[in-house]
């Protein structure tokens, strides 16, 4: 619900093209990513926020697991993709 009023508050401010951006950036986990970094947070072998809507629940279709080196390369492709849709928009 937190979610969907963010996106609401960013649609309203700043454009749909915005939130489709976030939403990429939230779906390939750099949002998630970002906040382990600024918080100096150590991530474990075990990445229970990564349990919800994410590509990381698509790549275990696929029995890619989660490792740290999968999650910087999902953040970093979600950060090109993300704001690339928003500037291109």
């Amino acid at each position: 619900m937190t979610k969907a009023i963010l996106f609401f508050v960013i649609a309203l401010s700043c454009g749909w093209q915005t939130v489709a951006g976030a939403y990429i950036l939230s779906f390939f986990t750099s949002c998630e990513r970002l906040r382990y970094l600024i918080l100096r947070w150590k991530m474990a072998e075990e990445f229970p926020d990564l349990e919800r809507w994410t590509i990381f629940r698509v790549l275990r279709e696929f029995d890619i697991k989660p490792t740290l080196r999968n999650f910087d390369i999902a953040a970093a492709a979600g950060v090109l993709l993300g704001f690339g849709f928003t500037l291109w928009f």
